[in-house]
């Protein structure tokens, strides 16, 4: 049979450590004749910056990169941040993700819309969701985990489960996110 793997698409940090590695490579092909013409505005930028700084605003303009914006590793959506929170029994369903959320926020923060998807891994023992990345210093000053249960920004997502990922998940299993409020276990 044929099977599928899904690949993820390249983390920011990823592209951006290939670009800077490509842009400094292309300073090599720099002719001196080529460099004469830029010696006088490096002298004045060597003025004004700090020459680590000033040569890597160079690359960064090199590369193409002048600012980064922060990008979801779940949903790829700009300006959000992937956080996985985990638990020490089986997570049910979504509720137990968005009842924390508004313990950290206060009641009227809407998590279903702050948070419109969420999945979990295999062992549903984690649930992985984005928020908009403008409430992470807030969610990461307010959180404190427990024995119970932890939750923090990831960098690399962790293996999900297929129908959960894709919202065709019945959630009828575990102890935590009953849609009756359920309970958090701190």
């Amino acid at each position: 049979g044929i099977t599928f793997t899904r690949i993820e698409q390249p983390r920011t940090e990823d592209v951006l450590s290939a670009s800077s590695a490509d842009a400094a490579k292309a300073l090599d092909s720099v002719t001196d004749a080529a460099k004469a013409h830029f010696r006088e505005a490096a002298e004045k930028i060597l003025k004004t910056f700090d020459a680590v700084d000033a040569l890597s605003a160079a690359l960064a303009c090199i590369s193409g990169t002048t600012n980064i914006v922060p990008r979801s590793l779940f949903s790829k959506k700009e300006n959000y941040t992937t956080y996985m929170l985990t638990v020490t029994d089986e997570l049910k369903g979504p509720g137990l993700v968005f009842t924390m959320l508004r313990k950290c926020f206060g009641e009227d923060f809407d998590a279903k819309a702050n948070c419109s998807q969420v999945a979990f891994t295999k062992d549903y023992r984690s649930a992985v969701f984005d928020i908009p990345s403008e409430l992470d210093e807030k969610l990461q000053g307010y959180w404190k985990d427990s024995p119970r249960i932890q939750m923090k920004p990831i960098q690399e997502l962790p293996q999900l489960d297929e129908t959960s990922r894709n919202g065709g998940r019945s959630f009828s299993r575990g102890s935590y996110g009953s849609s009756r409020g359920g309970s958090y276990g701190g």
